[in-house]
């Protein structure tokens, strides 16, 4: 029988409060604040659009642990609120109609069977609170991660939202740097050169040659190039990836794992180089059509 341990890599972050949603909406604001009526707003909001897209994909499987409990409560509330209701109207009824319903029964056998219904009506109550109080989100992640599927299903969409969340945070840069110069096309490889051109040295060094951006490029393209195995260039950094749980050795090489502490590491780095860059950018810009005048 195939066993897919053999060959992939399953290991996935087990606490489930990691795979919220990691976007930001005050840094989205802080970015629109900064290129609002300039012509770098559109490419704006198409950066947060895509990171707060992948920012929802990502936390499914948070959605399904917390929302499943949701549904899941609102049924037992469904199911124990009339029977519980029906009961109280009952004994009700025993006190406000006793004279009319109930005529042959002895005050004393209308106390017990009063008595009774509210027994029972207190037992309905504690079992309803009872199995409220296990429904936790928790418990439904606990058992989803047992299943195969599922966790397959967490190991790819990981890397997915790693990757995207580089891939989209380079192509704001490129898309930037072409607004600013009016050229057409501009490859990755020429990207720093631009960057350092038309922004500065430093510039350059703190939103691309950084060696914390670096290493998320080059995990990014390990991803979507070279099937997840280390890469040469990769190499460099072996003590960090392992001292970050990003690699482990399988099968005759050694592949990069994505956590999903490691994607909101990339988000939370990323999305504040890209407010240091865009006030640089519409700073330049604005100087630039100052001098044109």
């Amino acid at each position: 029988m195939f066993e897919y341990e053999d060959v992939l890599i399953t290991r996935f972050d087990d606490k489930l409060e990691y795979y919220k949603g990691f976007f930001d909406r005050k840094w989205a604001k802080k970015l629109f604040v900064i290129t609002d009526s300039t012509e770098f707003k559109d490419i704006s909001f198409g950066l947060v659009f895509q990171w707060w897209c992948v920012s929802q994909a990502r936390s499914l499987p948070w959605f399904i642990c917390e929302y499943g409990c949701k549904y899941e409560r609102a049924f037992i509330r469904d199911f124990y609120s009339p029977t519980i209701y029906a009961v109280e109207q009952l004994v009700k009824d025993i006190e406000d109609k006793a004279q009319q319903e109930f005529v042959t029964l002895s005050e004393r056998k209308r106390k017990i069977i009063r008595n009774i219904l509210i027994k029972n009506i207190e037992q309905f109550k504690r079992r309803k609170k009872d199995v409220l109080s296990a429904i936790k989100s928790e418990a439904v992640w606990l058992d989803l991660t047992k299943n195969d599927s599922f966790i397959g299903a967490l190991v790819a969409s990981e890397s997915n939202a790693y990757s995207r969340i580089y891939f989209e945070y380079e192509n704001f840069l490129s898309l930037a740097i072409r607004k600013l110069t009016g050229k057409d096309k501009l490859f990755g490889n020429q990207l720093p050169k631009y960057i350092k051109e038309e922004l500065g040295e430093e510039l350059a060094k703190e939103c691309y040659k950084d060696k914390k951006i670096e290493l998320i490029r080059e995990v990014r393209h390990a991803i979507v190039h070279n099937c997840s195995k280390i890469t040469q260039k990769l190499e460099e950094y072996r003590d960090v990836l392992i001292e970050k749980r990003m690699l482990e050795h399988n099968q005759n090489h050694d592949q990069i794992v994505i956590l999903a502490r490691h994607t909101n590491e990339a988000f939370d780095l990323l999305k504040e180089r890209i407010l240091v860059f865009a006030e640089k950018l519409v700073d330049i810009s604005s100087d630039r059509r100052g001098n044109a005048i």
